[in-house]
């Protein structure tokens, strides 16, 4: 087994995520990528669904990490939030319909709007060649596409089995 020491310089690991991530990451975009896990957390929060500083941290590491390796668009910057929303938050959702519909359609409308939530119903949206896509052509797209399309796929399973997890 090859030693961490032996890796390009490009790829060497340097610790743990820490707080030093989340605030590197509150810089990025105005602090408006760091406020949307803000919000989504507080709304998580409503069911006991929110996560710690660990969680946090990690995301921040992510979109750090994807700032610092590429042309640092909002684009960008956003998909790489999408993909750590999508990975860190959502394998934690699994269980039954009761304990699950309420928060699923609260991560989705988040997916879809942002802050405020307000409301997305997923009968307004469909899968189309991987993507998920609005019925009314005037809608506009997903914020967190990636994050949109699972829980959209979630809800799916929840109201056919009356169970959904992360995991297909």
């Amino acid at each position: 087994m090859k030693s961490w020491s032996k890796l390009p310089a490009h790829l060497r690991w340097s610790g743990r995520p820490s707080y030093a991530d989340w605030k590197e990451f509150g810089g990025l975009l105005n602090g408006e990528l760091r406020q949307l896990v803000v919000d989504l957390n507080d709304l998580l929060a409503n069911w006991q669904r929110h996560f710690g500083y660990r969680v946090a941290n990690e995301i921040g590491r992510l979109v750090v990490l994807a700032s610092q390796q590429s042309a640092r668009t909002q684009a960008i910057l956003r998909g790489a939030l999408d993909i750590a929303i999508l990975e860190k938050v959502l394998p934690k959702f699994h269980g039954a319909q009761q304990e699950l519909q309420d928060p699923l359609q609260a991560v989705f409308a988040f997916a879809i709007r942002g802050k405020p939530p307000g409301v997305a119903s997923p009968k307004d949206w469909h899968m189309a060649s991987g993507h998920l896509t609005p019925a009314d052509t005037t809608m506009s797209l997903p914020l967190l596409p990636r994050t949109a399309a699972k829980v959209w796929r979630m809800l799916h399973r929840l109201g056919e089995q009356n169970f959904a997890s992360f995991i297909e």
